[in-house]
């Protein structure tokens, strides 16, 4: 099933069969949820590279930025002029959450996959329930300044960060609400609902009629069979291997390029599409997460609207008197 959002999905499934869904993050939250009200019985489980759920939405507390500002960007890059290195983007973002939080944070833990996808669910209910989640204002505060911080790292460096930190990112920036993290804890208690990161590849047998996931544990790779398959990955970032035909056209023509971290390459300012040839589509726009790897945040309504807006003032200033 090619994606958790296509009409009647649970009424596809049989409630007894077990499933398979690519991907652990709010994607593939839905297509459980989705599943469990049309009360399904069969084995549901999450595979993804990194193997670990979002975390829980809190209380949004307002938070005004002390050290990530515009001002302290500004002046590192010498107005914008030099590439900022990213491990000083890492130290900034170190010093603004552990002021506010006035504690020193063990960034490997932070980093490290939990033991228990469960377990680690319990816990960020807790903290969501007590008001423990203080990083997730101060992380939401940084929405603005985020892609003009990204955009003033260096390629190598953003190849970098999305290869190896950008799930835990978005686990830790795009959490579940609180509601649907006690739905899915029920269904995990009830013994229904398993989390596996490490997956590898996904095979289907025609005669059988059963997918297989492969995945790679500390004792050794092991796999998954079931005849159902959703795949909640999200969106395409290789021009590739993307199931768009107006994407794979577009690409095929040199209209579009990839960009090096996946995705349509876009001018910064402009969002103009830039062509095979490194030329601006001058009547070609492009918003949405599709522009990740240009403005990097870009999975939020309020951000794509205000993109949008900026086109339509730019189209707009263009038009003769």
């Amino acid at each position: 099933i090619p994606s958790p959002y296509i009409k009647d999905l649970a009424a596809k499934i049989p409630q007894d069969e077990d499933v398979i869904i690519l991907g652990s993050s709010l994607t593939a939250i839905d297509a459980a949820l989705n599943l469990q009200k049309n009360a399904h019985r069969g084995k549901i489980t999450f595979m993804s590279r990194s193997g670990t759920l979002p975390k829980v939405q809190g209380a949004s507390h307002p938070y005004k930025l002390k050290f990530i500002t515009f001002e302290y960007l500004k002046n590192y890059s010498k107005n914008f002029t030099t590439e900022i290195r990213i491990d000083k983007i890492y130290k900034i973002f170190q010093k603004e959450l552990e002021t506010a939080l006035d504690e020193k944070i063990n960034w490997p833990k932070v980093l490290q996959k939990p033991d228990s996808a469960m377990e680690e669910l319990e816990k960020d209910i807790k903290k969501s329930l007590n008001d423990k989640l203080l990083y997730q204002s101060i992380l939401a505060a940084t929405a603005r300044i985020i892609p003009l911080i990204w955009h003033s790292i260096k390629e190598s460096d953003q190849i970098e960060f999305m290869k190896k930190y950008y799930s835990q990112w978005c686990s830790y920036r795009h959490a579940m609400p609180l509601m649907n993290a006690k739905k899915i804890l029920k269904i995990m208690e009830h013994n229904q609902l398993d989390v596996f990161g490490g997956i590898k590849n996904v095979t289907y047998d025609r005669k059988d009629k059963k997918f297989t996931a492969m995945y790679s544990t500390d004792e050794g790779e092991k796999r998954i069979s079931a005849k159902y398959l959703i795949n909640a990955i999200g969106t395409c970032y290789s021009l590739e291997k993307t199931q768009s035909v107006l994407l794979r056209n577009l690409s095929r023509s040199g209209i579009i390029r990839e960009n090096s971290c996946g995705g349509i390459d876009v001018d910064f300012d402009t969002f103009n599409i830039v062509s095979k040839n490194g030329e601006f589509q001058k009547n070609i726009y492009s918003v949405g997460p599709l522009t990740r790897s240009v403005h990097f945040y870009t999975n939020a309504i309020e951000m794509n609207a205000l993109h949008a807006e900026k086109i339509a003032e730019l189209i707009a200033s263009s038009l003769p008197k």
